[in-house]
């Protein structure tokens, strides 16, 4: 299979994606050097509320990153995954939002944040069935396609019942009514992260194959 080197393909991985991730990024860097600097601030950051918001920020920042090294190592690029990544960049966005980094006193806001994990999840299934449909031989792309939705179908079912729980089971101030619903929500999400890392590096394999 040769490699896809066009247009769409090249405006995402060479510019689009690397400039909000890199933003993200910068502005990270940028606050945990005001952290980092501010002794006064440490103890802040060492309660439960921030370990929940530390452990979302990485786990998203890996979990997006994956997406984007998915992305350079996809031989076919074809247009609707343009627009699915577009999604995803958005949906990236809008995640980093709701884990309320920037406000000490608030939870993050694991309602919308499963949901945006959910849609990543929705679109990633859409773009790996069809590979998956599209491969007519037993080979070894077929059968990473094959955990890739199994991956997908098992996460997206997660994302969904937590993301329904904890709209129904919230405070008035929209923070989780259990201790529980937090640790598991961000358990699930670092979890399928570790999963999805793994998963890149089967995709690394077989691209470097089709090179």
């Amino acid at each position: 299979m040769a490699q896809d080197k066009g247009i769409l393909k090249n405006l995402m991985v060479g510019l689009i994606y690397p400039a909000v991730l890199g933003t993200i990024m910068f502005d990270l860097v940028k606050d945990s050097m005001n952290v980092i600097l501010s002794p006064s601030k440490w103890l802040a950051y060492l309660s439960v509320l921030h370990i929940y918001k530390i452990a979302l920020v990485i786990s998203s920042l890996i979990f997006y990153s994956c997406d984007y090294i998915y992305t350079i190592y996809t031989t076919i690029y074809r247009k609707k995954y343009f627009t699915y990544d577009f999604i995803i960049l958005f949906v990236l966005i809008m995640t980093f939002n709701k884990i309320n980094l920037h406000n000490n006193d608030k939870y993050p806001n694991f309602e919308l944040i499963l949901l945006y994990y959910f849609i990543f999840i929705i679109l990633y299934y859409l773009w790996d069935h069809f590979e998956y449909k599209h491969l007519k031989n037993e080979t070894k792309e077929k059968k990473f396609y094959r955990l890739m939705v199994i991956w997908e179908i098992f996460y997206g079912f997660a994302f969904s019942i937590l993301a329904i729980y904890s709209h129904l089971y919230k405070t008035q101030d929209g923070e989780p009514s259990s201790i529980y619903t937090s640790i598991i929500s961000t358990f699930t999400i670092f979890s399928s992260t570790l999963i999805f890392v793994y998963l890149i590096t089967q995709k690394k394999e077989i691209y470097d194959q089709t090179e």
